[in-house]
């Protein structure tokens, strides 16, 4: 008689360790942070046999793509000590014959009495087999390049024109423009940045910076939007000049998604931002809260539970009367995740809606008070008055005609002599006739791209035993692969499109100021 099948559960853990697709790692603090678990199936995922994890012999951190190591240790590090309890990774692997593997990291951080981690445990997934979801990277990169180049140009070609003398009318349809232009591109940027979330490759830019502060900017950019449709935006909140360490710029973004979205929906009333903080504890961290409140429509409960969604708004008649692509809250939802925080509304329909985000930072150590503004005026003005003094000679690869038209509004004026190539071939030619202080190169043109055209120039000017010329790349790729292949190539910067003018300026001045001289000074 054949035995039934009655396993422990021992054997049947052993057997998902063994055949199952998600594979284990764990390390221990009391073992000097070594690998103490490394389940069997995992020599399928990164190619290395458990035993070698297990014994030291193999170091898992030396097995990331070099590329995504820094980030992937960085986000580590700021989850354990912000006290998070799990993270979600997204990186690529080298196994030992080579071959790059794409790895879905969910680790959680074990910690003891104290707060301190004391265990992580990495659940390993290799998902390099989902093609699925690298064309739907590689088609929404596309899409974005396609969106923000000619939006590139019509942001800055605005810009351009508020440095000119216009009448009140002319004044009102520019702002309307811009502001078009900047819901535009909030709208391509929320997409992305979506898009980056789920595939766990977006990363935290950790600094100092004020959070009363970063409220009143709120209230100061939608105080004129609220005003248009009859509502009062507020501020509320105490310890004004207290300095928190964290991601400001994903708290920026995560608060406005906030502001931006009670202003559409309130149409009387008001609205008010704020904050509060509670006192740092023994470990320097300190508590913050934020809410965003209104008198606008309110939501049922079955409305809340659907509006952190990705693509949903309340209704069809939501969407079609108020617009937008329902991305905002749900992007907010994520970065709040992100940033160990989480978000959450209370509301009723007819009674507006308070939407509240809690999260822990580190207090900072900085003592005096912030001058960024006043130090990046003087950085604008000395970027500015350098480009005068030295009148360079720059080459503009760009295809795009609004946009060559952009850069010769901004540097003209400063002294700079600018030629324009309309492809990365004509770049080639011009750079072949004579010589330049530095090199502005698009990414996607016709004939030749500005990846080819980058290699193509660093290429002749070793044969002709000539010194790097400065290239600064101004592109709207998104994909890291893209981004990397430039630097590959040769360029000394890169500047993502659509680029604030101030920003190109102070880049092109610094690159020409690290950069040898060159001999392309002007003969007239």
């Amino acid at each position: 008689m054949r035995k039934p099948y009655a396993p422990s559960v021992d054997a049947r853990l052993s057997d998902v360790f063994e055949h199952g697709p998600v594979g284990v790692l764990e390390w221990r603090r009391d073992q000097g942070w070594r690998v103490v678990l490394a389940t069997a199936n995992l020599e399928r995922i990164v190619g290395h046999p458990a035993a070698e994890l297990l014994s030291g012999a193999i170091e898992y951190a030396d097995l990331i793509h070099e590329q995504d190591n820094p980030g992937v240790f960085e986000r580590i590090g700021v989850a354990a000590s912000r006290g998070d309890e799990a993270l979600t990774l997204s990186y690529r692997l080298i196994t030992p014959a080579g071959e790059t593997r794409r790895i879905h990291d969910r680790t959680r951080i074990l910690r003891d009495a104290t707060g301190e981690p004391e265990a992580f445990v990495s659940y390993l997934l290799d998902v390099t087999d989902e093609p699925s979801d690298a064309a739907a990277k590689e088609y929404v990169a596309h899409m974005s390049h396609e969106i923000r180049t000619p939006l590139a140009g019509m942001i800055g070609l605005a810009e351009a024109l508020a440095e000119t003398p216009l009448n009140p009318e002319q004044a009102d349809i520019l702002t309307a423009l811009n502001e078009a232009g900047a819901s535009l591109l909030q709208l391509v940027n929320n997409v992305l940045d979506l898009s980056k979330i789920e595939a766990g490759a977006m990363t935290l830019d950790i600094s100092d910076f004020r959070l009363g502060e970063l409220c009143t900017t709120a209230e100061r950019l939608f105080a004129r939007r609220a005003a248009a449709n009859g509502v009062a935006l507020t501020t509320r909140g105490q310890a004004m000049d207290i300095r928190l360490r964290g991601d400001a710029g994903r708290l920026r973004q995560l608060l406005f998604n906030l502001v931006s979205n009670a202003v559409k929906f309130t149409s009387e009333g008001r609205i008010e931002i704020a904050w509060a903080v509670d006192p740092p504890d023994e470990r320097q961290r300190i508590r913050a809260r934020i809410s965003v409140s209104d008198t606008g429509l309110g939501m049922s409960q079955d409305t809340i539970g659907r509006i952190f969604e990705s693509y949903r708004q309340a209704d069809s008649r939501t969407a079609a009367e108020f617009g937008g692509t329902g991305l905002g809250l749900a992007i907010s939802k994520q970065l709040a995740a992100m940033m160990g925080g989480r978000l959450w509304v209370e509301s009723a329909l007819g009674e507006g809606s308070t939407f509240f985000f809690e999260s822990t930072f580190e207090a900072s150590a900085a003592e005096q008070p912030e001058l960024a503004a006043l130090q990046r005026e003087e950085e604008n003005a000395a970027a500015r008055a350098s480009l005068t003094a030295r009148a360079p000679r720059i080459l503009a690869a760009e295809d795009t005609t609004a946009n060559q038209r952009v850069l010769e509004l901004l540097l003209t004026p400063l002294n700079v002599e600018v030629v324009i190539a309309r492809d990365g071939r004509e770049a080639i030619e011009r750079f072949q006739e004579g010589r330049f202080d530095l090199v502005l190169m698009d990414s996607r043109m016709p004939r030749l791209g500005g990846i080819e055209a980058t290699q193509e120039i660093r290429r002749m000017e070793r044969a002709a035993g000539r010194s790097p010329t400065p290239i600064i790349a101004l592109t709207a790729e998104t994909l890291d692969t893209a981004i990397s292949a430039f630097r590959g190539a040769g360029v000394d910067e890169i500047l993502p499109k659509p680029f604030e003018p101030n920003r190109l300026i102070r880049v092109i001045a610094e690159t020409l100021s690290r950069a040898p001289a060159q001999s392309a000074a002007r003969t007239s």
